[in-house]
């Protein structure tokens, strides 16, 4: 028996009532369960608890090569801006997106499922939006393994090598200029300093930038069908 806390990823509907779906948990890692009857006007287990990025609590049972059956769920923790605010929505599909394709079934990790909370009870309490796509990037890097390495002084980053240069390059795989600076400042500055004055444009081609950073380091990571919303709600 599975009983833990998960934060949902994904969602299918199967069948008439039933829901399959893939969940990061805190004890087993990513899940892949269903449950049934969920979507009847009689179900005592609402789909809208479904949604994605929600948080919730689940007992299931696994079955050898199947999906696992949900035998009880209910919210673990019920937001209180994020889903009537368009934009929140935004970033929290985006979170969930790049998490995703970035983590696969073997990374159990206490430690990517805390990053994953934190972050959506963080976006659910602050309305600062700016720089959180870009700061969320380089921190999950770091977590699964490819971390930005940086060093004083320098001036470019190399999306392929994934260090920094101590000379000026321009190119598709390398960072530099105005957003080298911007990328070093959210790199090792602490949390509660962020830069002020950051031009969209900036944040924008950072985006861009650790996106290439991710395909260069991890197979089939793909485009991103949150991005476009994020980025017509100016939150990157």
């Amino acid at each position: 028996m599975i009983e833990t806390e998960a934060i949902i990823l994904r969602t299918i509907k199967y069948r008439e009532s039933s829901l399959i779906f893939d969940a990061y948990s805190q004890s087993d890692g990513l899940l892949s369960l269903i449950i049934g009857g969920v979507r009847k006007k009689s179900a005592k287990i609402s789909a809208g608890m479904l949604q994605v990025g929600n948080i919730v609590k689940l007992i299931a049972y696994p079955s050898k090569g199947s999906l696992a059956r949900v035998k009880d769920l209910q919210m673990s923790h019920v937001y209180q801006t994020i889903m009537t605010d368009i934009a929140k929505i935004s970033v929290l599909n985006f979170y969930i997106e790049v998490f995703r394709k970035s983590v696969k079934e073997n990374e159990e990790s206490v430690g990517l499922y805390q990053f994953l909370h934190e972050k959506l009870l963080s976006l659910d309490e602050n309305d600062h939006l700016s720089h959180t796509a870009n700061i969320y990037m380089i921190e999950l890097s770091r977590l699964i393994g490819f971390g930005p390495n940086l060093q004083e002084g320098h001036l470019a980053f190399d999306l392929r090598e994934g260090h920094s240069l101590g000379h000026e390059v321009v190119g598709q795989d390398y960072i530099s200029e105005e957003v080298y600076q911007y990328f070093e400042s959210l790199s090792t500055s602490p949390r509660d300093i962020l830069p002020n004055g950051i031009a969209k444009t900036t944040r924008s081609s950072l985006t861009d930038k650790l996106i290439r950073y991710y395909r260069n380091h991890i197979e089939s990571f793909g485009e991103l069908k949150s991005l476009s919303i994020l980025r017509a709600l100016g939150s990157s």
